[in-house]
């Protein structure tokens, strides 16, 4: 069997999770140009890659052995996990602060009458220290861009070109900035096509005219976006109003879950 989409990132996270925890604690945190270079010419990414490839799709069956669609699998996997070291490898030395951690923070809602406490969550891929700024990454292996054109635009689930993945390392950057307060932290995404470009920048990028620019910090965009936070849960919450199907349904063609909707679609 192919390992699924799901499979991919999980195999690949943990890799640099355990390549790179390695070295910051060999060096007090700190992910160095010596150790990066040494890793990047040395057998250990494909080692790790393939062992943790093996635990994860095959259940620890050391046995089995890669073989057809999956070899192509493990091959683009390890030259994504090298180009990341690569482009780590221009930012160094820098502090990891952690990986693959879970991060949990609360946050207040009025729901009619009352106010009710909600503890939201999330494991994020990697926290580091570069140059001294903060920054809040995750690693995107599917089909994802940095640029959205407006906060609103990530809260709309009926804009088609909504961009998840923005949204969701926005979330990450709210939750971490409780234990970091007063710093600037960025939010940041190392997306597969753009880790390829010759001039990468893993910042989230605002293209409305009247909004359009880099974001290095979520400071200056923290009031709108936990306005519009607050507004999904208070939705979420509130036995007044009731959950309905999209309106388009145009994306129910390729959705995983439309027989439990029962909106079935056939070509």
């Amino acid at each position: 069997e192919d390992i699924d989409a799901a499979g991919f990132g999980t195999v690949v996270h943990d890799t640099l999770k355990e390549l790179y925890k390695k070295i910051a604690e060999r060096n007090s945190g700190q992910v160095n140009r010596e150790e990066l270079s040494g890793l990047l010419n040395s057998p250990g990414p494909e080692e790790v890659l393939r062992s943790i490839f093996m635990k994860q799709h095959f259940k620890g069956r050391m046995k089995e052995k890669l073989e057809g669609r999956n070899i192509i699998i493990f091959r683009v996997m390890l030259r994504y996990l090298k180009k990341i070291i690569q482009r780590d490898l221009a930012i160094a030395p820098f502090e990891l602060v952690s990986a693959e951690l879970d991060y949990r923070r609360s946050l207040e809602i009025v729901v009619g009458e009352k106010t009710v406490e909600v503890s939201l969550g999330g494991k994020i891929d990697r926290l580091d220290r570069v140059e001294g700024m903060l920054r809040v990454i995750d690693y995107k292996t599917g089909q994802t861009v940095q640029n959205f054109t407006t906060l609103e635009s990530l809260f709309d689930r009926d804009y088609g070109s909504r961009n998840g993945a923005a949204m969701q390392i926005l979330f990450y950057t709210w939750l971490v900035g409780e234990l970091y307060p007063g710093e600037a932290v960025m939010p940041g995404l190392y997306t597969m096509k753009g880790l390829f470009e010759e001039e990468f920048d893993p910042a989230l990028k605002m293209t409305s005219l009247k909004s359009a620019g880099r974001i290095s910090s979520l400071r200056e965009h923290e009031p709108t976006f936990l306005s519009l936070l607050k507004e999904v849960l208070q939705k979420l919450y509130d036995p007044e109003i009731p959950f309905v199907q999209r309106k388009d349904d145009k994306i129910c063609s390729y959705c995983d879950f439309t027989d439990l909707c029962q909106r079935r679609s056939y070509d």
